[in-house]
């Protein structure tokens, strides 16, 4: 499930059902709680007691919209844990955090403010396991359900006990229910308190501005949305004071006056994305790797049945734009058994053994230097060979003339799901490359290729840095490179995405044909 997705059908759920809170009046629904003996005690304006409470009712709710979506909901284990809510998507294993919070109105147009860590720990320790139910990598995205409500200005006599039938002369102790669905770090403050996310108070509290801001009232209606500019950001996000002690504390740093904080400002500017959010591949970023371009279509059979190997390397696929589509948010390339599939190679009708897709920006864009960054699903059986790569803007092969250099982001190997590969390749005088390969990546126990993650490249001129959900496996000094060669990665490189079929597809025969590779999105960034 996208993001978009996941938040709008969260919201949609919470529009529907968050006027369990409050009656006709829109004053709350809860006067108190009761003993067995019947008494009912009223409840003070502690902002606490409120806040546990209401995340209590909404729980259900909450849960109704988990099972409705296929989606595995996982609590905190513990008080001091991020985030309130792991939902796991049951279909493709994406994950979303979710934090429960609440605050109260000082006026009309502002309100006191969550209390939320600093969004700056999901850029740091991507690793990270302490106080939190998955690492930071796994989550797709860090979203915070708000709700805001008024306090009741008048005193509540606290002392007195109530009995079923004085009810409806209890005073609610606090009406007027909001609420938000927003990202984190659109409402959270950048400034790191004592390095636990829950440990940070922090927060919007200008309540006109708040992104995706809706109003709840009785009866069901449109909600009014404004969307929140990042000079507004800027200026309304502000440290608000702390609702729960146990959990919270001012947001300060710990660097004392005059001293530079060693918290990292984000570094990348966002210059170029597809996150196939349409329903076809879009023209003006991608092109179909067909026709030669930019390279051979892939390898078939002639007419006597033999494999006409143009790759060099026996790789089984044809490369076909009808298996690639782009639908409910992501692209997927399909990897198919063919029977008697053909195509025309010079004229002729020719037998393919497998189709795939590939698709490359040659002409449309390209990148020199910067961050490249996949968010992928791999598909998995012996032979099943994706990969993210680029090659120069100039390459082409009707020239017969290798290409210069080639970036390799990832190449996945369908008979080995635990490690990740990171190259590059150097064409040197003699015309054959230095291919620096170095050690492959094996992942973590609770990771999974079959799932979404992020594999990306950040290149500079010094050196190319190989990431794979945030955390850096492996790099390559420039200066190594020109040791063995003049190419040193300075040329504007096009992007190709493509799962190829190894010479071993088939010995085996389990690949559960169709087969496919998900692509979420596709990111470039430039240093600020």
């Amino acid at each position: 499930m996208k993001v978009r997705e996941f938040k709008n059908k969260l919201e949609n759920t919470l529009r529907g059902d968050l006027k369990v809170l409050q009656d006709k009046n829109n004053d709350w629904v809860v006067k108190g709680f009761i003993d067995i003996y019947k008494n009912i005690y009223t409840i003070s304006i502690d902002t606490k007691v409120i806040s546990k409470i209401i995340e209590l009712m909404l729980f259900p709710t909450i849960s109704k919209f988990a099972r409705s979506n296929k989606l595995k909901m996982v609590l905190a284990e513990h008080q001091n844990f991020y985030p309130d809510i792991t939902f796991i998507d049951e279909r493709d294993g994406t994950v979303f955090a979710v934090d429960v919070k609440s605050t109260y109105r000082v006026s009309n147009t502002r309100v006191n403010g969550f209390t939320l860590g600093a969004f700056t720990g999901y850029f740091r320790n991507r690793s990270s396991g302490k106080n939190i139910t998955m690492p930071y990598s796994n989550y797709t995205c860090h979203l915070v359900l708000g709700v805001i409500y008024t306090q009741q200005p008048n005193k509540i006599d606290e002392e007195k006990i109530y009995t079923i039938d004085d009810l409806p002369e209890i005073v609610s102790v606090v009406s007027d229910f909001d609420y938000i669905v927003q990202e984190k770090y659109k409402i959270a403050n950048s400034r790191p308190g004592s390095g636990n996310t829950k440990t940070n108070s922090s927060g919007t509290n200008n309540l006109d501005k708040n992104t995706n801001f809706t109003r709840l009232e009785p009866s069901t209606g449109p909600a009014n949305k404004r969307e929140l500019t990042p000079e507004e950001i800027q200026q309304n996000t502000t440290t608000s004071t702390p609702a729960s002690p146990e959990n919270t504390v001012p947001a300060t740093t710990s660097e004392k006056p005059g001293k530079k904080s060693k918290e990292k400002v984000p570094e990348w500017e966002l210059v170029w994305s597809d996150e196939f959010d349409g329903n076809n591949l879009d023209s003006s970023k991608w092109s179909y790797w067909e026709n030669g371009d930019p390279w051979k279509s892939g390898n078939y059979l002639d007419e006597n049945g033999n494999l006409v190997d143009e790759y060099g390397f026996k790789a089984k696929q044809y490369y076909l734009r009808d298996n690639v589509k782009v639908e409910n948010g992501y692209l997927a390339i399909t990897i198919k058994k063919e029977n008697d599939k053909t195509v025309k190679i010079n004229g002729q009708d020719r037998k393919i053994l497998y189709s795939s897709g590939a698709v490359h920006t040659k002409n449309k864009f390209t990148v020199r230097e910067g961050k490249i960054e996949m968010r992928a699903t791999m598909p998995e059986g012996i032979g099943t060979w994706p990969a993210f790569w680029t090659w120069p803007e100039d390459y082409s092969q009707a020239s017969n003339i290798p290409a210069k250099e080639e970036i390799d982001i990832f190449e996945i190997y369908g008979d080995n799901l635990k490690r990740v590969t990171g190259t590059a390749h150097a064409l040197k005088s003699d015309n054959t490359y230095a291919s620096f390969i170095g050690n492959d990546l094996r992942i973590k126990k609770n990771e999974d290729l079959t799932r979404y993650n992020t594999y990306a490249v950040e290149w500079d001129s010094k050196e190319i840095k190989w990431l794979f959900n945030g955390r850096i496996y492996k790099r390559l000094n420039m200066k190594k490179v020109a040791k063995l060669s003049e190419n040193i990665f300075k040329l504007p490189h096009f992007l190709m995405i493509n799962v190829a079929l190894q010479d071993k597809t088939g010995e085996d025969e389990n690949v559960k044909f169709p087969t496919e590779m998900k692509v979420d999105y596709v990111r470039v960034y430039k240093k600020k």
